[in-house]
């Protein structure tokens, strides 16, 4: 089944001709002043490498990728948020990779005209919509701190995954982008404060309110502005269906549109397998369930959720 967008969930353009540019980005950083530095540094260190991880969920989300779509996913949304508190002149020292607390503090450092109190996702072919369309961010937050959580890269919660689910990644990404644009130590929409003059835009093109800086991954490939490596089946990987970073689709563009639910591996051969009611159960059967319990609360690397919910006692710090 394919995911045919009918509608599009849109930034409000800025008319790149209007920008006051108050300040030159060409300037060398020994110019720059302690705050700029500081969001030179994160914008470095941070959101390009949270674009990557983006591009990269919807990448493997397109490909049937499920699990490299949680983790980069995930991976995005957590250095996204970082950035955004970093903007404000806040320490991210203590939130390790928290999504829930990350997200709080920015929900509480943020208005809703940058970052909605609710997802909106496009009408579309795909099933599921109504899993996702309405509910608050956290929802969708709280879903990716679980299944992109490190225990996740073991498959330990498995997949829950339908075809809308790529739409909320886009629309969340693209909102913290926008909330970092606009809510920083210095004052400024990064865009306009950032030398935009020295690219080549055509007259009368529109800047979408998420853009930082055009020179950045996600806006050279929006921009067709590519860099060693970079293709057009990179910018494929943003643009397929992506219905919040620009405001129409391809014809034919179309992704996966069903559901998956696949259980946890080890909660299978640990827990389920060991269930007394399944035909054929033993205390032959149960002995061996138990002595690979021990073998794997011995060999693997499992966090105190995953033990916990295959009766293993929390790991000794």
């Amino acid at each position: 089944m394919t995911d045919q967008g009918k509608t599009a969930v849109g930034t409000k353009p800025q008319d790149l001709e209007d920008f006051h540019i108050p300040f030159s980005m060409r300037r060398t950083p020994l110019e720059m002043s302690l705050e700029e530095r500081k969001i030179e540094l994160a914008l470095r260190m941070f959101v390009n490498i949270a674009d990557q991880d983006y591009v990269t969920a919807r990448w493997g989300f397109q490909n049937g990728l499920f699990h490299t779509f949680y983790w980069s996913g995930a991976q995005a949304i957590e250095k996204y948020l970082k950035a955004a508190i970093l903007f404000r002149g806040e320490s991210v020292e203590n939130y390790g990779h928290n999504l829930k607390s990350l997200f709080a503090r920015v929900r509480h450092l943020t208005g809703v005209d940058d970052l909605p109190k609710k997802l909106k996702i496009p009408k579309t072919t795909a099933r599921g919509r109504e899993m996702w369309n309405g509910k608050s961010i956290e929802h969708y937050v709280d879903y990716m701190n679980v299944f992109g959580s490190p225990d996740n890269r073991y498959a330990f919660e498995g997949l829950h995954i339908n075809g809308p689910v790529l739409h909320a990644l886009d629309f969340t990404c693209l909102h913290l982008r926008k909330t970092m644009n606009n809510n920083n130590v210095l004052s400024e929409n990064l865009f306009r404060y950032r030398n935009q003059d020295q690219y080549t835009i055509k007259k009368g093109k529109k800047a979408p309110a998420w853009m930082i800086d055009a020179d950045f991954f996600l806006e050279r490939l929006y921009l067709k502005h590519f860099h060693v490596g970079e293709n057009k089946e990179t910018r494929k990987a943003f643009r397929t269906m992506n219905l919040a970073f620009f405001t129409d689709k391809h014809k034919h563009a179309g992704s996966f549109g069903g559901y998956i639910r696949n259980g946890s591996a080890l909660h299978t051969y640990l827990v389920w397998h060991r269930n007394s009611e399944l035909p054929g159960q033993s205390k032959e059967n149960e002995a061996i369930i138990d002595q690979l319990r021990d073998w794997v609360g011995e060999n693997m690397q499992l966090g105190d959720r995953a033990r916990k919910a295959v009766g293993l006692p929390p790991k000794n710090k």
